[in-house]
């Protein structure tokens, strides 16, 4: 009977440095700079405004 190491080894789906959790907070994370870097630059817009 395999133990769980060696099933967890041979899954080619497993991510293999963070595991599912680790791979789920990283994804999160990087996508949290979308939204900075849309509000350190929406400041330096110019105006547009109808005159």
């Amino acid at each position: 009977m395999n133990n769980i190491n060696d099933q967890v080894n041979n899954n080619p789906n497993t991510q293999r440095y963070l595991g599912d959790k680790g791979l789920a907070v990283l994804i999160a994370f990087l996508s949290a700079f979308i939204r900075l870097s849309t509000d350190l630059y929406l400041p330096a817009l110019p105006v547009w405004q109808k005159v």
